[in-house]
């Protein structure tokens, strides 16, 4: 990690540490956004962040407008985070764009690094886990405690299971 990246940490713990006090309306989710975004890779306009929500290495994260992280939210960069516009997250959803390496002995031994990526207009329930692949396409729902782990091709979906799976096409009446 280099010191760019260790001050970039630094700095989202310390966004953590001092707004966590603000009491938790829209006002101050934004205000808390836009304290990330200086650090972040990009950011859209009315990013909403809940006080308790931990966003690690901020310069692999983008989002785009109105996007919102519910309370407990986990992300955990490494490899490259993007969420599109208009894009809800509830609350404890964990994402991850990196995993523990495997080296015939241990897990300890490193990282592998991989992209999560959140189209735009997409719902993601609470206690959802995206992990490294994941691609989640546009105006989709992911339904609440699922796990994704790969690349859902169909638009307008909902996505639920563990291992997450293509339910249905949320514009069909049913």
């Amino acid at each position: 990690m280099s010191a760019s990246d260790k001050v970039r940490l630094l700095y989202g713990w310390w966004v953590r540490t001092i707004t966590f006090f603000l009491p938790e309306i829209p006002m101050f989710q934004i205000f808390r956004g836009w304290l990330y975004s200086f650090a972040m890779k990009s950011c859209g306009k009315n990013f909403k962040v809940s006080a308790n929500v931990i966003l690690n290495r901020l310069e692999k994260l983008e989002v785009g407008d109105n996007v919102y992280f519910a309370s407990g939210c986990f992300v955990a960069g490494g490899g490259d985070i993007t969420v599109g516009k208009n894009v809800l997250f509830g609350p404890n959803v964990n994402i991850a764009a990196a995993n523990h390496k495997f080296d015939e002995e241990s897990f300890i031994s490193g990282y592998v690094f991989g992209e999560v990526i959140v189209n735009d207009n997409c719902w993601i329930g609470g206690n959802c886990s995206l992990l490294m692949g994941t691609n989640i396409p546009k105006a989709s729902i992911v339904g609440a405690g699922s796990v994704c782990n790969k690349n859902y091709l169909t638009p307008f979906s909902l996505i639920a299971g563990v291992p997450a799976r293509i339910i249905k096409d949320i514009r069909t009446k049913s």
